[in-house]
């Protein structure tokens, strides 16, 4: 215990001795590096170019949200993914699975909790 704690009281130490040299640290500008302001109205106009794609992008996404282009999980839903999911990954780690392989198992029993709680019923079940 002591050696863990020596350890992060060191670690803290030599963090601390190590900040005020990197803040006094200052980058000298090269000769050639500078830019031109033909370069900078370059780099502003890719900017706002950007910014306007982004915008447009935005915009796209919330008209087809509001115009029904993705439909809405009910809570009972959300719950059966949620039980599905630590169901999935929990019977996959129990066989021996691990890392990917447990992700994997949450994903199928995600999907497959979904599945249950969406299912239409069955003809002559009461």
């Amino acid at each position: 215990m002591k050696v863990i704690r020596l350890a992060i009281i060191a670690s803290v130490l030599l963090l601390m001795a190590a900040l005020p040299a990197s803040a006094q640290q200052q980058s000298a500008p090269v000769a050639g590096d500078s830019a031109t302001q033909e370069q900078l109205n370059q780099m502003q106009a890719s900017i706002d170019e950007i910014r306007k794609q982004l915008k447009q992008l935005g915009t796209s996404a919330r008209s087809w949200m509001n115009h029904g282009g993705m439909t809405s999980l009910t809570p009972e839903q959300w719950t059966a993914i949620a039980v599905g999911a630590v169901s999935g990954a929990l019977i996959v780690d129990a066989l021996g699975g691990g890392g990917l392989v447990s992700l994997a198992g949450a994903a199928i029993g995600g999907y497959t909790g979904h599945w249950i709680i969406s299912a239409p019923p069955v003809q002559g079940a009461k």
